[in-house]
C-alpha cells in the first residue's frame, strides 16, 4: 500500500465496495468485538515489551477488587506499531527537535516496516487506555494516516483501547 498517491484511490473504491463500514472515527469495544475479522487492528504503544507482556493487577483487599496497575498484552491479530517511531527529530536552524510530523517519506517508510502497506481493511487503532497519554498516541496516527493520504477514510480508534 502506497500512503501517498494516485494508485490508493483504485484500491480505495475496491476495498469500499467489500469492506465492513466503520460507524465513526471511534468505534466501541462491542463493535470491534462483532468485526475482528473485518478490519486490521493497530496496536500502538511506546513501551513495546508490554504488547506481549501480562497485565498486571493489584487487589484491593478491602473492596475485594482487583484493579489494573498496568496494560499488557494486545488484541489478537493486531500489527504492533511503536509510537516512538512514527515521529521524526528534525533540524531547525541548527537545534534538533524530536517528536516532530515526519515527512512523508519516513511515514511511508515505517509504515511500510511495520507491515501496514498490506492492509486491505479498514484500520482500527488501539491504543492501551491507561491513560491520556495512549489516546494522544491513538490520535496522532490517526492525523498522520489521514494527512499522508490514506483515501479509504476508513480509520478508526476503540474508545477506550485495550483495558476497555
Amino acid at each position: 500500500m502506497k500512503w501517498i498517491g494516485a494508485g490508493l484511490l483504485g484500491a480505495a473504491t475496491q476495498i469500499a465496495s467489500t469492506a465492513v463500514t466503520l460507524p465513526g472515527p471511534l468505534v466501541t469495544p462491542q463493535w470491534l468485538h462483532g468485526h475482528l475479522k473485518e478490519v486490521t487492528i493497530i496496536d500502538i504503544r511506546d513501551d513495546m515489551k508490554t504488547f506481549s507482556a501480562e497485565p498486571k493487577f493489584e487487589v484491593n483487599k478491602k473492596a475485594g477488587k482487583k484493579n489494573l496497575v498496568e496494560t499488557g498484552g494486545h488484541l489478537a491479530g493486531a500489527i504492533s506499531v511503536d509510537f516512538d517511531k512514527i515521529r521524526e527529530e528534525r533540524t531547525v536552524d541548527g537545534v534538533k527537535i524530536k517528536a516532530q510530523l515526519p515527512t512523508a517519506e519516513y511515514f511511508t517508510k515505517v509504515m511500510d516496516n511495520f507491515g501496514l502497506n498490506k492492509a486491505d481493511k479498514p484500520l482500527v487503532i488501539v491504543p492501551t487506555g491507561e491513560s491520556v497519554d495512549s489516546m494522544d498516541m491513538a490520535t496522532r496516527l490517526y492525523f498522520q494516516l489521514r494527512y499522508f493520504g490514506e483515501a479509504r477514510t476508513k480509520v478508526a480508534i476503540l474508545n477506550g483501547g485495550v483495558n476497555a
